[in-house]
């Protein structure tokens, strides 16, 4: 698998992004990274850090990048 996401779900300044690494047996294994983005001056930045308020986009989105992970097993056991 490359460096590159499978996925990304973004709702609001949240998002969880997918990654995939396969495995010496050749199975994939799944992580995902969730992320609040904010604007310091002109510049984006990311923190892991989250606000009361982000938390329930923050389960939204966690239950939104589980659902796209047993797609994407879904497909590769197909």
């Amino acid at each position: 698998m490359s460096n590159q996401p499978l996925k990304r779900i973004k709702i609001g300044l949240i998002s969880a992004t997918i990654w995939g690494n396969e495995t010496d047996s050749g199975a994939t294994r799944y992580s995902i990274t969730i992320v609040r983005n904010f604007k310091t001056g002109d510049t984006w930045k990311e923190t892991s850090s989250f606000r009361l308020d982000d938390l329930p986009v923050v389960a939204k989105v966690s239950d939104l990048a589980l659902q796209a992970v047993l797609e994407l097993q879904g497909e590769a056991a197909e």
